[in-house]
This record gives structure tokens, sequence and C-alpha cells, in this order.
């Protein structure tokens, strides 16, 4: 078996917006983190992480994680995978919080998943 974790932070922002010379008019933060974790042998496996954003806005407007594995041949993969996508934003007035997740475990011929926010 060959043990394999991965964590990615698609988006840490710390912003602090003044208006007409006002400081801290308002404040946010936002974090996201996505990754995978496997115990598993005789796999193929892809994954990709990222963030879009609108225009000049400091703040993603999407967060996308897949990830894709499948045995080698017509074997199955054997093991549990996991994949997952949190994200938090806080601001004075608002807390928007989403988390996903999936997970297989056993003998897996194909472990497929696409988490995406978009807000």
């Amino acid at each position: 078996m060959t043990s394999i974790k991965t964590i990615g932070i698609a988006g840490i922002l710390i912003a602090l917006l003044t208006l007409s010379g006002i400081a801290s008019a308002d404040s946010f933060l936002q974090y996201s983190t996505s990754g995978s974790s496997m115990d598993v042998s005789g796999v193929s496996l892809t994954s990709d992480t990222g963030a879009s954003m609108f225009g000049s806005y400091a703040s993603p407007s999407e967060l996308l994680y897949k990830i894709k594995a499948s045995g080698i041949g017509f074997t199955p993969i054997q093991g549990t995978m996991s994949a997952f996508l949190n994200y938090n934003s806080m601001t004075p007035s608002s807390n928007f919080a989403y988390s996903e997740s999936a997970s297989a475990s056993g003998f897996i011929s194909d472990f497929s998943k696409t988490i995406s926010v978009t807000f």
C-alpha cells in the first residue's frame, strides 16, 4: 500500500477596504483548503485545484478541486480514498461556510469527484 496526502490552499485573503479615507470601513477574511488522502495500491491518479475571479475583484468567485483515480489495467484500486474542499468567508455582518467531501474504500474500480463552490 502507498499512502498519499495532498492539501492545497486555494486562497487566503485578508482585505481592508477604505472608503473616503475612513480606515477599516469593512474587513473580511476568506480561507479555503482542498485536497485528498489515499492509502492504496495500484492506482493511476490525476488531481487539480483552482480558483477563478471576476475582473478586478480581490476575492475568488469560484473554487474547484478535481480528482480522478482508476486501477491499472483491469485491476481495481485496493484501499481507501477521500477528497475534500472547505471554504469560509467572514465579514463583520455575515459568515458563509461550505464543506464537501467524498470517500471510498475496498476494491475501487474508479474514483472521480469534482467539488466546486461558486459565490
